[in-house]
């Protein structure tokens, strides 16, 4: 699946909500967390910084190859950025079953990664009056009618109701090793997915629906497809504008992000990262999976140099103002879920801003920490469970702790 909501407990783990006792409390769980973390590490953190307080770098590069190698990926890059640090790695599994060893300049898939570039570039279109976020949704998309009253707002914040077609059998089963498989993607792994294909082979019950908070992957399949719906009207009628043009102009080229793509097409790209799941007893390379069955929802390629960009630009209000960044974070509901960004106020290291991606032979996250001004970012080339949850836990808690403390 694109996304399993779980996986926020999971990946950030509750020492970041420590609660009323604070660092107390962290030093009450220490010695435990340190004999767990033993497993693959002495947990000296004293021993970690230099003298001038900063963590060695090979410290970063440690990690991540024990997680690599821990947990059984068969590669990952790590970038860590704050004021005193800009350190990226990548680390290959010694017996790995890739055929070229993967850099840092490799470019992955980053699956609901990209629904925080959807999100941004929504509250673009607010700022230039275009849209505006709170306004009810008049025309139906793809022939898929909505509620009256929906909103922009309730599709990037997954209050609409509508449910996920990830959800639909069609699209997803369990096979009888309880790995969830993509039906559509193993019967014809190379084709490529319209939002109006998705929608045909995956049907749901009509409106009225629950409007509560639930994690939708046809809210962002929508969402693109409006956004390409709402700027033909002022376009060359001959030419309708797709998404990938849309970002290419107001995100991707003004911030430089040569390496940074929406895949609705069947163009070959270089240096992709190869992808890989594990079934049973054998490895399976899934790279030739067509990302276009996320369509809007999870469909950008790029690499950790160009997502850093990227998020930099949003988190420093460069790309948007600081009204639209509040919008942006919210967060809203009690699931501490903004516009295509996970928040965790209140933990021992202040608020946590994150997103993460789960797409075939791919995994991403990053985390930022505000009043931190530190940025982390993960991308795997396996999304095999539950090796890949475990590495990224252990990643970003062993980076936690040597870090901030």
């Amino acid at each position: 699946m694109i996304h399993v909501w779980n996986l926020n407990y999971l990946v950030n783990y509750d020492l970041c909500n420590a609660g009323p006792m604070g660092k107390k409390s962290f030093i009450l769980v220490f010695p435990v967390l340190c004999f767990g973390l033993s497993l693959f590490t002495s947990c000296d953190l004293i021993g970690d910084r230099d003298k001038a307080g900063a963590v060695p770098e090979d410290k970063f590069q440690r990690i991540l190859d024990q997680a690599v190698t821990g947990y059984g990926l068969p590669s990952a890059i790590l970038l860590i950025e704050n004021p005193d640090t800009l350190w990226v790695g990548v680390s290959n599994h010694p017996n790995t079953y890739i055929t070229a060893d993967m850099s840092v300049n490799s470019k992955f898939r980053i699956g609901g990664v990209s629904k925080t570039f959807l999100s941004v570039l929504y509250l673009m279109l607010q700022e230039e009056g275009v849209l505006h976020l709170d306004s009810a949704i008049s025309s139906e998309v793809y022939d898929y009618p909505l509620d009256s009253g929906t909103t922009y707002r309730m599709l990037l914040g997954h209050t609409s109701g509508l449910p996920d077609y990830f959800a639909h059998r069609d699209v997803t089963f369990t096979t009888s090793d309880n790995s969830s498989q993509i039906g559509m993607f193993w019967r014809d792994p190379e084709y490529m997915w319209t939002g109006k294909d998705i929608l045909k082979r995956a049907p749901f019950p009509r409106p009225p629906l629950d409007k509560s908070w639930a994690y939708s992957n046809t809210n962002y399949l929508l969402a693109g497809k409006m956004i390409e719906t709402m700027l033909a009207e002022d376009a060359d009628p001959v030419t309708t504008p797709y998404l990938q043009d849309i970002y290419d102009e107001r995100i991707f080229q003004p911030l430089g992000m040569e390496n940074t793509i929406f895949l609705e097409d069947d163009q070959v790209i270089e240096n992709l990262a190869h992808g890989f799941e594990k079934a049973s007893n054998s490895v399976e390379d899934v790279t030739f999976f067509h990302p276009s069955i996320t369509n809007a929802a999870g469909s950008i390629v790029t690499t950790v140099e160009d997502l850093r960009i990227f998020l930099n630009a949003v988190f420093n209000k460069d790309l948007i103002s600081k009204n639209s960044l509040s919008e942006l974070i919210g967060p809203y509901w009690e699931v501490n879920y903004g516009l295509g960004l996970f928040t965790r106020p209140n933990t021992y290291l202040g608020t946590i801003l994150f997103n993460y991606g789960s797409i075939p032979g791919y995994r991403s996250q990053f985390n930022y920490y505000p009043q931190r001004k530190t940025l982390i970012i993960l991308l795997a080339n396996s999304n095999t469970q539950p090796g890949v949850d475990l590495a990224a836990r252990y990643i970003f808690e062993e980076l936690e702790l040597r870090l901030f403390y």
